[in-house]
């Protein structure tokens, strides 16, 4: 079975799990995003961490998770890696 960490990022707080490739998940959790501290602070001190923490847990139950999917409502370069202004930040 593989595993992933989801994320949506939304403008009042960010949502993640970690999901297999049958839907099921884990470890959901939900943490505010604090937007009004800016584009660093959500990145560096929120989602970045959010996502090292759900990889730790799954490693801790075995369940090795080999990728993350992040979802967010803006214009996007997906060739380039590139989220364009998100409305919503």
């Amino acid at each position: 079975m593989k595993w992933v960490v989801g994320v949506d990022l939304g403008g009042t707080a960010i949502k993640a799990a970690l999901v297999n490739n049958k839907g099921e998940y884990v470890d959901v959790t939900e943490i505010p995003t604090l937007a009004h501290l800016g584009r660093e602070h959500v990145l560096e001190e929120r989602l970045l961490p959010l996502i090292r923490d759900l990889i730790f847990r799954g490693k801790e139950k075995s369940l090795n998770p080999q990728a993350v999917g992040l979802a967010v409502a803006s214009p996007l370069n997906p060739w380039k890696g590139v989220i364009y202004h998100p409305p919503n930040l």
